[in-house]
């Protein structure tokens, strides 16, 4: 009988799928490896031979989601503002089809990992800022945003902004006019960085 081939990568994406399953059902100080194995019918050493510790787990998840939802490879040669554009269609859908755990689970993340329970954090917050502060900066040598803008105030402000959104479409669903909002911040950036 031949030994049973392993592919690598899918089942280091099933573990971490099955993470972010366990974390839109429990906070992420309350979770355990063993939580992640009965998600996905796996056993707890299994998981140990992909990845070192919990923390490595969670990060790995989280840069996962994130490229998935927000910055997937084929907006590479999207602008910022298209990618922009991308990302709050992305969560508009989010939004209008309720899916709102995929919210909960940032939202659970940043607040752990500003309590300082999820020190992780700060390594995908800070590749994140950079790989945007990069995109910035390779419109502006196309011509495409101002010069005169600092692409770290314009990410954060824009990332402070987004936060936000999340945040008051989760305590107002009702009066948030999803649409009209993301739309109007659109047009806010749009008018901030383009050239005359």
């Amino acid at each position: 009988m031949s030994p049973k081939l392993v592919n690598v990568e899918q089942k280091r994406k099933e573990i971490i799928e099955g993470t972010l399953m366990a974390l839109s059902k429990k906070e992420l100080s309350e979770l355990k490896i063993a939580d992640i194995a009965k998600e996905i019918n796996m056993g707890q050493s299994t998981i140990y031979e992909y990845f070192k510790n919990k923390d490595e787990l969670i990060k790995q998840a989280l840069e996962y989601f994130l490229q998935e939802l927000y910055i997937p490879e084929e907006n590479e040669e999207l602008t910022v503002l298209e990618e922009f554009e991308l990302i709050l269609e992305k969560f508009k859908r989010q939004i209008k089809e309720e899916r709102t755990n995929e919210i909960n689970i940032l939202i659970d993340v940043f607040y752990q990992g500003i309590k300082g329970d999820f020190e992780k954090l700060g390594e995908v917050y800070s590749d994140y800022i950079d790989y945007m502060v990069e995109r910035i900066n390779r419109d502006q040598k196309r011509g495409i945003i101002r010069e005169d803008i600092d692409p770290q105030a314009l990410i954060s402000w824009v990332g402070a902004t987004f936060d936000g959104l999340w945040i008051q479409s989760l305590l107002r669903p009702k009066d948030f006019d999803v649409d009209k909002i993301f739309n109007s911040f659109l047009k806010a950036i749009e008018i901030y960085i383009k050239k005359d």
